[in-house]
This record gives structure tokens, C-alpha cells and sequence, in this order.
């Protein structure tokens, strides 16, 4: 396997053919043919499915594109030893999509933008794939909120993976209303009725994060509003009669006077980081961790 080779991949793959991406690298189509088909035979499968179309990645491919994006950035990082530049590089993989998340990923960015390179990145998922991604080297940080059922599960779990997790505290489960919703006319707030109104949450939350909020009979499967963006969510809160399940409000948050936070009986969860064990003495992991703690303290203030 040759570097050029990677490169041509990911030309393919970003171009979406192999006449394309021959046009924008100035090189004859048959060479990039020829080339990947080479390494196709050398690895033992197929990257790409070929029709009159153009091409799409096989299952196969697909993981083979996520580690030579991995095996690029790090090249790139390397090659900039010889300058003299300090390349950093900080990707952190979350299930709570919470403005204390922003909050201390934004410090963050701040801490380091006089640097010479920084490649930093913020994004969602859910439990599961955060661990495997921590795993795999593909992530350098997960943030996420579990039970407590989760949480003895990967204190049990984790070491063995070589990841590290720290218990930043506990969080209150509560119910996300607009202060117009209709629930809240009646003198005691009846949890019970809430099926009745759809329930808007993220793509990458799932039961398994929180079976026991489904179990608890709150969220009816047939009324269900998903989105990505925690500003979609928080205009169909306050729009509409529509609820979301979350933890303690952070004075930064944008709707802060639009809504009601009423918290959920009998219901705990706690807020968690993970990191592979040789990433501990980082300096923007330990950076993220005080930023984190502070904004985490606002959340009883």
C-alpha cells in the first residue's frame, strides 16, 4: 500500500467518480483505475461500487475511508514537526447536546487560537459509539450523560479497553416544556399526560442511553420529532406543545426565559468523560476537564 494510493481514494470518494477526480488531479483516469484496483487486490476487497452512475463506497470502504482520513491528519500533523509548528489536534464525541458542552468546547478554542495549528472538533453521538470510537483512536474525548445502570456497566468495562472514565457528578433528568404549554394550567402537574404531546429529541440519543424514562410510559413512540440542532429543538419547545427530555438548565442557555424545566421523579443520571488511558496527560484534555467542571458548577447556581 503507497500513500498516493490513500490519496487517490479519497479523491474518488470526495469527487464522487473516477472522471472527476482524474480532472481535478490532472491525471489520466486509467492510472487512478488502475491504481486503486491494485490495492483492492492487495487488501482483499472492494472500496468502491462501480456503475454508469459513478461510484459508492462498500461497507468495507467505508471504514477503510474513516482510517486513511485518521492516517492524512496525521501525516499532515507530522509533517509539521520540521516547521516548528506545534500542530494540536482535539476531537471530542458527545451524547448531550447541552449548552455546558458548548460552553466549555467554545473556551476551549479560545485557549488555544493564537497556536501555530488546531484542528478541533465538536460533535454527537450516543454512548455506544462513543466507546468504540475511543476504542478505535477515532475520537479523543466522550462527554455523556447515562444511568446509573450504564455507568456500573462501563466501570466495570472500560479498563479493559484501555479508556479511563471520570464521574464529573450527578445531573437531574427533567421535562423541557414552553411556559405557554397547557400542562402547566392545571394545579399539579401530571406527568402521566404528557403521551398525548409529541416529544422532540436528537438523532443521536437513544432508548438504550434511557430505558427507564420509556419505560416510565412519558414518550409515545407514535408522536416522535427528531432533530440535530439544539436550536431546532429549542424553537419547537417554544413553539409548539412539544417536549424534550434533558438535565439541568445552564444559565447560558438562549431560551432560559421561554421555558419550564420541571424535574422528573425517581429518575438519576450522571455526566461522565472517557479517554484512552495514554491520552491523560494531554494538555487540551486537561484544559477541556477545568473548563467542563466549571460550567458544570453553574448548573446548581
Amino acid at each position: 500500500m503507497k500513500l498516493r494510493q490513500i490519496e487517490l481514494v479519497l479523491a474518488v470518494a470526495k469527487f464522487g467518480s473516477f472522471s472527476r477526480a482524474a480532472s481535478e488531479l490532472y491525471i489520466s483516469q486509467p492510472n487512478i483505475s488502475s491504481s486503486i484496483s491494485a490495492l483492492e487486490e492487495e487488501l482483499g476487497y472492494d472500496i468502491f461500487i462501480r456503475s454508469s452512475q459513478g461510484v459508492a463506497l462498500t461497507n468495507e470502504g467505508d471504514l477503510f475511508l474513516r482510517h486513511s482520513t485518521n492516517i492524512m491528519k496525521e501525516i499532515a500533523g507530522m509533517r509539521n514537526i520540521a516547521s516548528g509548528k506545534l500542530h494540536r489536534k482535539f476531537t471530542i464525541n458527545t451524547s448531550l447536546n447541552h449548552t455546558l458542552i458548548n460552553q466549555a468546547f467554545s473556551k476551549l478554542c479560545v485557549a488555544f487560537e493564537e497556536g501555530d495549528s488546531a484542528n478541533f472538533t465538536l460533535q454527537s453521538s450516543n454512548s455506544t459509539q462513543i466507546v468504540e470510537d475511543l476504542y478505535l483512536g477515532k475520537i479523543d474525548l466522550g462527554v455523556f450523560i447515562i444511568n446509573k445502570i450504564t455507568l456500573d456497566t462501563y466501570q466495570n468495562t472500560l479498563s479493559k479497553k484501555g479508556l479511563e472514565l471520570e464521574v464529573f457528578g450527578r445531573l437531574n433528568l427533567n421535562l423541557t416544556i414552553g411556559k405557554h404549554h397547557p400542562l402547566l394550567e392545571e394545579e399539579n402537574f401530571e406527568f402521566n399526560k404528557l403521551s398525548q404531546y409529541p416529544h422532540v429529541s436528537y438523532s443521536f440519543n437513544t432508548i438504550s442511553d434511557f430505558p427507564d424514562i420509556y419505560a416510565m410510559g412519558l414518550v409515545n413512540p407514535e408522536k416522535m420529532l427528531v432533530v440535530n440542532d439544539i436550536n431546532v429543538r429549542h424553537q419547537i419547545i417554544t413553539s409548539t406543545n412539544a417536549f424534550g427530555i434533558g438535565c439541568d438548565i445552564h444559565p447560558k442557555t438562549r431560551i432560559i426565559d421561554k421555558i419550564v424545566s420541571i424535574p422528573i421523579p425517581d429518575t438519576e443520571a450522571f455526566l461522565v468523560i472517557s479517554y484512552q488511558t495514554k491520552q491523560e496527560k494531554r494538555e487540551e484534555l486537561a484544559i477541556f476537564k477545568k473548563f467542563l467542571k466549571d460550567e458544570y458548577l453553574k448548573l446548581s447556581q
